[in-house]
């Protein structure tokens, strides 16, 4: 079972090793930007997605970014290391090979579409820290990713019963895998060293509302999970039961009509960016 390899779950999966690199220095506290220029640099490949990402209309800087250097200093160090990672992360989705109904690439685009959805919330809530918070959307389902990649056969198998049937993802998965997927996925995190807060997100983010001290951080991605399963593009079996209600909208400080304009505009956004990320 799934849950018998959570010891070993940096081996099941790991960071391509310059994004590795760059989220190592980043958390070191210590790095600048003619640091960060220096290691992404040496993945070309690299370098182009995140300077497609710099000059797209998402980030609607004024003038085009023409240098990986300008993009660290115009951006700061924080945010070009997640779009390093958030490209890095979409390198591992697409690499999964499964059976059934779902693809890697349906999870990628879920995930996607929550980091696309919480940043703009966190945007309207007045929250600090957007590209932060944008990470925490490409990293909340690192579970299921490191599931499917350890034991495909079982993954594909709580897709079938969750198509098939009316019983939640959470039921499924821990039947068939032993384990839920925040579980798994903040174990990764924080092997991966990622920020405590965000090993929390993880975590907490589908019982956010029943736990009265979880973080806004993962409120936000809680709605924004429930709107990108609403879209019916890529994965929404994990948020399918879930509901958005007004006190929740409070809590996080965010209004109905936040709500739908996010809605409204995720599309859009969604097909940008994965362009820019080659899905």
């Amino acid at each position: 079972m799934f849950v018998d390899q959570l010891e070993q779950i940096d081996r099941i999966l790991t960071l391509p090793q310059v994004v590795a690199q760059i989220n190592e220095l980043v958390e070191s506290r210590t790095a600048s930007a003619s640091d960060l220029h220096r290691v992404i640099k040496t993945d070309p490949a690299l370098s182009a997605k995140i300077l497609r990402l710099v000059n797209s209309a998402y980030y609607g800087l004024p003038g085009r970014v023409g240098s990986l250097e300008k993009a660290v200093i115009l951006l700061g160090v924080t945010a070009v290391r997640n779009l390093a990672i958030a490209a890095g992360v979409e390198q591992l989705f697409r690499q999964l090979r499964l059976t059934g109904p779902i693809s890697g690439r349906d999870l990628w685009v879920h995930s996607l579409a929550v980091a696309t959805a919480s940043r703009e919330l966190a945007q309207r809530a007045g929250m600090a820290h957007l590209e932060e918070v944008f990470m925490a959307g490409i990293i909340h389902d690192m579970g299921l990713l490191a599931a499917a990649q350890a034991v495909p056969q079982d993954f594909s198998q709580v897709v079938m019963v969750c198509v098939g049937s009316k019983q939640s993802w959470k039921a499924a998965e821990t039947e068939i895998l032993g384990v839920e997927h925040g579980v798994a996925g903040a174990r990764l995190a924080d092997r991966w060293h990622f920020p405590s807060y965000l090993v929390e997100m993880i975590t907490s983010h589908h019982t956010w509302n029943d736990l009265p001290d979880a973080s806004d951080l993962a409120g936000v991605i809680y709605i924004a999970d429930t709107i990108a399963g609403g879209l019916g593009d890529g994965f929404t079996l994990t948020s399918q039961s879930q509901v958005i209600e007004p006190p929740m909208l409070e809590r996080l400080g965010v209004t109905e009509q936040d709500v739908a304009d996010v809605w409204q505009s995720l599309p859009s956004y969604i097909e940008e960016l994965s362009g820019h990320l080659s899905v």
